[in-house]
């Protein structure tokens, strides 16, 4: 076991390995989820699986992704 000083890491945390928190996330998931809120100003928390999964995202990370996306989609290069 993973040795903590935090009373939360050990209360909640022992046991759990990481394949148990790996989760692969596809794009079309981004349709069923459930947005439940922002904070901060910069993050929104949303929800899959009628709530069993729960995703932070960083909306301007999200932003800058979607602008990537659609500006590679759009540019045609003539050589």
């Amino acid at each position: 076991p993973i040795q903590s000083k935090s009373q939360f890491y050990d209360k909640y945390m022992t046991g759990v390995n990481n394949e148990k928190l790996k989760k692969v996330f596809l794009k079309k998931e981004f349709y069923a989820l459930t947005v439940i809120g922002q904070f901060n100003l910069g993050f929104v928390c949303a929800s899959l699986n009628n709530g069993r999964d729960l995703f932070i995202f960083d909306q301007h990370a999200s932003h800058e992704r979607h602008n990537l996306e659609k500006f590679n989609r759009e540019l045609k290069i003539a050589s």
